[in-house]
């Protein structure tokens, strides 16, 4: 077949699989309009939140020369990286919040982009080329950054093309460096950073460091204290990763002023301001500005290392050399993909919704285009683009709701971000940002990304990448506030020595970490605490916080002993039905924390009372209590009150205390009506039993009668649905557990509002 035949087939299949994306991302981006709608904008929090849940960087106007070099920084972000997350702790089972990279499947090139590889392809477009790039993707380029600054100053020699920003960086720090004659070249920068550009820096020159993280603004004045005789480049990202802020015009004309007036290089990476970018308009011109980006958060190609600097004409053409000695020139591969993508960008900036004749004059004719398939390639360009930036803002929205409903419990702050795909956020917790990391990743499988690793080592602080899909986000976030909830609960129980030594002797909470309720525990207090309040404002009757709070830990204290028993229970029971447990019957139970028995099921092993004390062998201490042939249930209290007994033998210092919650715990009458709840401990208890059944949901600030009532019956059909499978003593039991509480809910107007 002949070449035109081969194009003719080529444009013929793009045009099919660009019109099916048109309206496929269509429908997309209609559902996605409706949500954005409803959701927050993450640029207008503060409208929407008290100033003091959801602050930016801190206010003070100090700044400080940062001692420990880019090498210290880059060694966490190398281990990070390299040894452990793609090292020790690698997985299939991992959820990745850490990249700082759109996800490839998520935010897939566009169809039209494709099209510039495979016909690139078809073309055999992939042979040697200027060491600058091929002068039209240039030109293409130069005329989109004309149109981003509202002037018509750059042409094809004003850009390189480079192998990515962080390679081209390298390269040219490098050639400025040679470039200087009196042999004084220093660089100035800040952090934070992405570590390698800073590491880079360290490389090539000395550099001096400017530490910016407690800024509200980036101050010029910094800047101009710290340039001094040897200072030829100043180098600042654009987003000031990981913070995500907005550069602003005026700041960087004005340092443009500075540069110009003492010969210094300004470079300024704008890889990562995406979503929205930076607004250039009324940019300076200089001859010792240098403007870097690249294509990969852009339109998510980070693996093809696609970028370009402008700069002026005679940096540009002195470069040529620099580039053709050490790695030769850009991948021509891929010019026609960044011509294409600088061409249908600047339209679409334009406000064209269709590209006329003189658009397509801008193209080599011998490209065979043609003004039909253009306008299916621009237009499938054009919906891509919606896509993305509706995609980002509602992935941003789902982060900051997530995180906002639990601060500054667990999150103390939180950085607004203005530009790019990460979050920054300041932890509750007492020890640093990479310990934190390999913490979450042991105990959640999802990994975040160090502060450390951005230069930030005061307390901890993580950033969270929200380019991926959002089953993904959605579940790594669930995961990090869920281990958030179990630290937080450590620490009030370490401050607690008697329930430390209950929850951790008895409870075995330590060692069977898969049946931790620590996260439970923190839900029960936090609906517990508005329930409370509720209960103060309309019976008039102030409550004991602290006494509640003990009342929840020293209730949760049997709940590990009493579903380990219930589980072996489960097993023993479906032995005796069924002989040997087909792993079909085990399977269906969904219950993952049995997982551990797996290959025995599969063995096909037989299981004896003395196989699970074995396996347990705390569990001899409340051997009297549990009857492993019997299918009672067993309540938490049974379990919470024999701990309490062996704590009592155990422990005499705290036997009032000991006294104290046996008598609250225990005082809990499967009947209680609106009387009882004005006298003795009865009201924590009371509150407890109904915090700790919707303790899986979010409760309102200000809980109604039906909301209350709607949560508990959704519970209960959750419980029989995951636990009873038919089995009707249990389901009398769950029954009975519930109806009381309905009963209050029908008896009472605690919760009326007053």
């Amino acid at each position: 077949m002949s070449k035109s035949f081969h194009l003719f087939l080529l444009k013929f299949f793009y045009s099919m699989l660009c019109i099916k994306d048109y309206f496929m991302m269509g429908f997309e981006i209609k559902k996605l309009k409706k949500i954005a709608s409803k959701s927050v904008d993450t640029l207008q929090f503060n409208d929407k939140l008290n100033e003091n849940i959801v602050v930016g960087v801190d206010e003070k106007e100090g700044y400080y020369i940062d001692s420990k070099k880019p090498s210290y920084y880059k060694k966490h972000f190398n281990d990070f990286f390299h040894n452990d997350l793609y090292g020790k702790y690698r997985s299939d089972e991992n959820i990745i919040l850490s990249t700082g990279a759109l996800n490839q499947d998520e935010f897939c090139l566009p169809r039209s982009l494709k099209f510039a590889i495979s016909y690139a392809l078809t073309r055999n477009w992939y042979g040697y080329s200027c060491s600058l790039g091929r002068e039209s993707a240039r030109l293409a380029i130069a005329d989109l950054e004309n149109h981003k600054i509202n002037s018509n100053i750059y042409n094809e020699n004003n850009v390189a093309l480079i192998q990515g920003v962080t390679a081209g960086l390298f390269h040219l720090l490098s050639f400025l460096k040679e470039r200087e004659e009196d042999g004084n070249f220093g660089i100035l920068t800040h952090y934070p950073t992405y570590v390698p550009f800073a590491a880079t820096c360290e490389k090539i020159a000395p550099t001096k460091i400017i530490n910016f993280f407690g800024d509200k603004k980036f101050s010029i004045e910094a800047f101009k204290r710290n340039i001094d005789k040897t200072t030829k480049v100043i180098l600042l990202l654009g987003d000031f990763n990981p913070l995500g802020k907005l550069m602003d015009v005026s700041f960087v004309n004005e340092l443009i002023d500075i540069c110009d007036e003492k010969s210094i290089y300004l470079i300024i990476d704008e890889a990562g301001s995406k979503y929205p970018e930076n607004n250039w308009n009324n940019l300076k011109n200089s001859d010792f500005l240098i403007r870097m980006d690249s294509l990969s958060k852009k339109v998510s190609v980070p693996g093809m290392k696609l970028g370009y600097f402008i700069a002026n004409e005679e940096i540009i053409s002195e470069f040529y050399e620099r580039a053709s000695t050490t790695y030769g020139g850009p991948s021509s591969f891929f010019y026609i993909l960044q011509e294409l993508d600088a061409r249908f960008d600047l339209f679409f900036r334009k406000g064209l919704l269709k590209i006329g004749s003189g658009e397509l004059a801008l193209f080599d004719k011998n490209y065979n285009l043609g003004l039909f398939f253009l306008n299916i390639l621009y237009g499938q360009y054009i919906k891509n683009k919606h896509f993305f930036e509706l995609k980002i803002k509602q992935h941003r929205s789902i982060v900051i709701d997530k995180l906002i409903s639990h601060h500054p419990q667990l999150v103390k702050k939180i950085i607004m971000p203005e530009t790019g795909i990460n979050i920054f956020l300041q932890l509750d917790v007492d020890y640093g940002s990479y310990e934190f990391f390999r913490k979450l990743i042991v105990e959640k499988r999802t990994a975040v990304f160090p502060g450390l690793c951005s230069a930030t080592d005061k307390e901890c602080w993580i950033r969270i990448t929200c380019g991926v899909d959002k089953k993904t986000l959605q579940t790594g976030l669930d995961n990090l506030v869920d281990f958030l909830k179990t630290e937080w609960i450590k620490k009030q129980i370490q401050k607690e020595p008697f329930f430390e030594k209950l929850l951790l002797d008895f409870g075995q909470y330590g060692s069977y970490g898969y049946l931790s309720f620590f996260e439970h525990i923190y839900d029960v207090q936090k609906n517990g605490m508005k329930i409370l309040d509720i209960f103060e404002l309309k019976t008039r009757r102030k409550l004991d916080r602290d006494l509640l709070r003990e009342v929840i830990f020293c209730h949760d204290a049997g709940k590990v002993v009493s579903v380990i028993v219930f589980r072996i229970m489960r097993i023993l029971q479906l032995q005796k039905k069924y002989g040997k447990i087909p792993f079909s019957v085990f399977s269906k139970l969904r219950d993952e924390d049995l997982l551990f028995l797996r290959k025995e099921i599969v063995d096909c092993f037989v299981f004896t009372k003395e196989y699970f004390y074995e396996m347990f062998p705390f569990l001899h201490d409340y051997s009297e209590l549990m009857n492993l042939d019997s299918d009672k249930y067993l309540k938490d209290t049974v379990f919470t009150e024999k701990m309490l007994q062996l704590a009592l033998d155990k422990y005499p210092n705290y036997e009032k205390k000991i006294e104290e919650m046996k008598f609250i715990i225990l005082n809990n009458s499967a009947k209680i009506n609106i009387n009882n709840l004005m006298i003795g401990y009865n009201p924590y208890i009371f509150i407890l039993d109904f915090a700790d059944k919707i303790a899986d949901y979010n409760l309102p600030e200000e809980p109604t009668l039906a909301k209350i009532d709607e949560l508990l019956r959704k519970k209960k059909k959750y419980v029989i649905k995951r636990y009873c499978h038919n089995n009707r003593s249990m389901e009398a039991i769950v029954h009975c557990e519930f109806s009381h509480l309905y009963e209050l809910i029908r008896e009472s107007r605690v919760f009326h509002k007053c």
